[in-house]
């Protein structure tokens, strides 16, 4: 074996051991020759991309193992490398050299390394390999992306948000403060930084807010929390809910405390105004309470305490509102009022509170369902009203407005009446006084005239006297069954009916409390009216009655000639007439005795109507 041949076989061995030495290290090691073939990839190195030694040997570094991205500034970083390596001495002070770059897994993922590059030199000086050993910074890359992206994102919080925050030292002096928090305050940062948190707090606030501050600075809490005032630069004031953290370093100490203020000025405004609708509600006189939605009393006031006989501290257990009232009222509220409220969001009628004694107390009620943000029923409410001055004040109204109609009576016995008794005496005192003891056409017609003047008396004194009566001699209200009587009112008219031909058709109607006598004269009125005043039209009258609150409301619909609206309240005056005697009997007295029934039961009582096609009465009977 020669000289070259034995020196070849030398390199050779050497280069063997090498490759054994570096997969020894625990670090991420290749070995390129002078143009960049692969002559070694290190253990540690081959298991982190994947790949054999085999499937890179002699293969271009770039080729194999660079991202395509990534390859062309590599060859030209390897090209000025040798180059390099070529014009310097082997202890050039310039080497090894650093450089950052990615490698290509075998499954396709990119890793991130930092290498140290550094070189080999033959026996003549020559370049014969390059030597990069590095570690794999992959993760701390993400990390540091991951880091500066929190970064970003907590900067864009802090600068966009718009909650105030703000940043200061142990001392309270602001060490930075968002754009939020410059808003609300009025200040820019700058003018911010000049100041401690108590230069900007309203001073009834300062002393609780410093003992609380001082107590984080010395660890007794880990933070804390308040609803405190601040003081613009105008001097206008705000509320704002304060949360106030310390961030500590390893050893526990304070680097900075972190103050996030949101303003509550709105909530505060609304807290006062209900604090004092509450103060109102609980001085007022009225029964006020609240409820779930199955009728259980939540809460109350002190009237309602009162009223139900109870201490401030007692305890309604199980109460409910319809627990409050009457036996025979309970349906009232209960089928009635808390369903309607449910569904139409309130109810009112009247009813009865029954008080621990037994006594019952007229009241007026109002229920309401409350509803949460949501939309979703959340509880009721119901505020009750004593209604027994009130009742009063009606009956004291109902006798004034008795009185003066008697009076008005009286007043027409003694006028109005006179005029069909002076044509009896007159036309007596003629056939005495001309016709003694002889009987003649004349005669004859003298006689018509008193007929119907005293036919028209009677007539009239007749419908007075059931006027004064509906109020004097009306009987004791009872359950009634308004078929039973309608049908009453329908044989009584029935040769009317048969004479005008009418089609009479009505829905079923209830049972109801009434005088069953005046509220068949009721019918009667008005029925007949309709089959009066028809016109020329066959008669077609419907009576039908609908369920409404508190109240049945009927209605009595005829085609016959209408009502001019100008009329409509005077209809129902006494002796308002709208026709000539000759066109349509009657005394005008009807419609007001109708009124009149009604309204002794406590109802109403109106009419619409269209000329030359017909009207429609309603009246109401309260339950």
């Amino acid at each position: 074996m020669d000289r070259d041949e034995k020196g070849m076989s030398g390199r050779k061995r050497n280069f063997k051991e090498l490759v054994c030495f570096l997969d020894s290290i625990e670090a991420h090691i290749f070995v390129l020759d002078c143009v960049g073939h692969i002559k070694c990839l290190n253990r540690v190195l081959l298991k982190t991309i994947g790949h054999s030694f085999l499937e890179v040997k002699d293969k271009y570094l770039w080729d194999v193992l660079l991202p395509p991205g990534n390859s062309e500034p590599v060859k030209e970083i390897f090209e000025e490398l040798r180059q390099f390596l070529e014009t310097e001495s082997t202890d050039s002070a310039h080497l090894p050299f650093t450089r950052e770059s990615c490698m290509v897994t075998k499954a396709g993922s990119e890793r991130v390394f930092d290498w140290s590059i550094n070189a080999l030199w033959d026996d003549a000086g020559n370049l014969e390999y390059v030597i990069g050993t590095g570690r794999d910074i992959t993760q701390y890359r993400q990390t540091e992306e991951e880091l500066s992206d929190s970064i970003t994102r907590q900067r864009a919080v802090f600068e966009g948000t718009t909650i105030g925050i703000v940043v200061a030292d142990t001392r309270g002096k602001i060490i930075q403060a968002n754009p939020a928090l410059q808003r609300m305050l009025l200040y820019t940062e700058q003018e911010l930084t000049r100041m401690v948190f108590a230069d900007f707090t309203y001073p009834d606030d300062l002393r609780v807010n410093l003992n609380l501050f001082y107590s984080l600075i010395a660890g007794e809490i880990d933070h804390y929390q308040m609803d405190k005032r601040y003081v613009r630069r105008d001097g206008s004031v705000f509320w704002a809910d304060l949360n106030i953290s310390a961030t500590r370093n390893q050893e526990g100490g304070i680097l900075y405390v972190i103050g996030i203020l949101e303003d509550i000025t709105e909530r505060k405004k609304a807290e006062e105004t209900k604090l004092r609708l509450n103060a109102i509600i609980e001085e007022t006189s009225d029964f006020v309470a609240t409820a779930d939605l199955n009728g259980k009393i939540l809460d109350y006031n002190k009237a309602a305490r009162k009223w139900l006989g109870i201490e401030e501290n007692d305890d309604l257990v199980n109460c409910r509102i319809s627990d409050t009232q009457p036996s025979d009222r309970v349906p009232i509220v209960w089928d009635e009022g808390i369903p309607q409220a449910i569904e139409h969001g309130i109810w009112s009628g009247e009813s009865l509170i029954l008080t621990p004694d037994g006594k019952e107390i007229p009241v007026s009620q109002v229920i309401i369902a409350h509803k949460t943000v949501d939309g979703s029923l959340a509880y009721l409410s119901t505020i009750v009203r004593d209604i027994t001055e009130h009742l009063l004040a009606r009956q004291v109204s109902d006798l004034t407005r008795s009185n003066e109609e008697l009076e008005q009576f009286a007043y027409i016995t003694s006028h109005d009446l006179q005029e069909p008794l002076r044509m009896i005496s007159s036309y007596t005192q003629l056939l005495a006084s001309r016709y003694q003891g002889r009987l003649d056409a004349d005669a004859e017609e003298f006689i018509n005239y008193i007929v119907d003047g005293t036919k028209r008396m009677q007539r009239l004194i007749r419908d007075l006297l059931a006027y004064s009566r509906v109020t004097t001699q009306g009987q004791k209200f009872e359950e009634v069954d308004v078929n039973t009587v309608f049908g009453q009112v329908l044989t009584d008219l029935d040769f009317r009916i048969r004479e005008t031909q009418a089609i009479i058709t009505y829905d079923s109607l209830p049972m109801v409390k009434a005088d069953a006598t005046q509220l068949g004269q009721l019918f009667l009125n008005i029925l007949g009216n309709a089959l009066k005043y028809h016109g020329e039209a066959t008669p077609e009258i419907h009576v039908g009655v609908e369920h409404q609150g508190l109240e049945w409301v009927f209605s009595i619909r005829d085609n016959g000639i209408g009502i001019a609206p100008e009329h409509y309240e005077r209809i129902f005056m006494i002796f308002q007439r709208l026709h000539a005697r000759n066109e349509y009997s009657g005394t005008g007295i009807g419609l007001a005795i109708c009124k009149k029934i009604v309204e002794r039961r406590g109802g109403r009582i109106w009419v619409s109507s269209t000329l030359n096609e017909g009207s429609t009465f309603f009246f109401t009977i309260p339950e």
